[in-house]
């Protein structure tokens, strides 16, 4: 049966002077304290919301905790999945256009090369809408979840670090060479900035699929005075339980997906002209 209770801002205790229990709230202005017996002669204090329950707390405004923490989900969520249509083409998309313009280093056609020119530029967009929308997410880290970010930076934040010094100055510096440095630095060294860049790209999802599966399935870690989460095995952090098998998963799907893509443009060109060598071959390579 319902015991008393009254609005409090700290905790509700219940007790008879001699014993007791004390009741800590995490948000919910007030609870209610159930007695039952469970035939034995036992009986057990239950807390539970009071007043109508979550929403009733809810709509007193008492709950305010869960609806921060599901706006900074819905936000962060938005911004992953918007963020995360670029790197999963770009991956593909880099190794595409080293396999194009070795393909006419190799064989001397024309045809190589005028794709390798055209999903260039295509490459070039996806890229920078890829590093803007990841530096809006990286920013969230901060502000939406500032205190896990407190208790694991010492592991996740020099991860990211390495994404940036080893992966992303790779494909930034390099991309300027591919993006007008054929006539400059000739074929040879063209190439060699095409594969830096397609590296630099694989390079990227190795160290960010490191973080997130480390935030899965942590390993090689203590915890210091202050709570924190702190390195103890470099090796064991970054090659954690999960991370083989989401890098293959990640890095397979983004090969996938620029195939798709590939091979639907070359089908729409198709549509338009059958005889289009170009689109053939975009076609062609995409489907085997």
């Amino acid at each position: 049966r319902p015991a008393p209770t009254g609005q409090h801002h700290g905790f509700v205790d219940v007790g008879d002077g001699t014993r007791g229990v004390a009741l800590l709230s995490r948000g919910l202005p007030e609870h209610e304290v159930l007695e039952r017996d469970d035939g034995g002669g036992v009986r057990q204090l239950i807390a539970g919301p009071g007043r109508g329950g979550v929403e009733g707390q809810r709509r007193r405004g008492g709950d305010e905790r869960v609806d921060q923490i599901l706006l900074a989900r819905i936000q962060f969520a938005f911004t992953v999945s918007f963020h995360f249509i670029f790197p999963a083409f770009s991956i593909g998309l880099a190794s595409y256009l080293a396999v194009l313009e070795g393909l006419w280093l190799w064989t001397g056609r024309q045809v190589y090369i005028d794709l390798f020119r055209y999903w260039l530029k295509i490459f070039a967009l996806v890229f920078g809408m890829g590093v803007v929308s990841g530096i809006v997410m990286s920013y969230q880290f901060g502000t939406n979840w500032s205190v896990f970010s407190d208790k694991v930076g010492p592991v996740i934040g020099p991860l990211m670090a390495y994404e940036v010094l080893t992966a992303f100055f790779l494909e930034a510096g390099f991309l300027g060479v591919m993006l007008f440095g054929m006539k400059r630095v000739g074929r040879g060294l063209h190439f060699v900035a095409t594969l830096a860049v397609a590296v630099g790209t694989f390079l990227s999802a190795f160290w960010i699929l490191s973080a997130n599966s480390w935030m899965h399935t942590p390993a090689g870690f203590a915890v210091n005075a202050a709570g924190q989460f702190v390195p103890a095995d470099w090796l064991a952090i970054i090659f954690n339980p999960s991370f083989p098998y989401r890098l293959i998963h990640t890095v397979l799907a983004a090969y996938l997906t620029t195939a798709l893509v590939v091979g639907a443009v070359g089908a729409w060109h198709l549509l338009r002209q059958r005889t289009d060598e170009g689109a053939r071959t975009m076609f062609s390579m995409a489907m085997g």
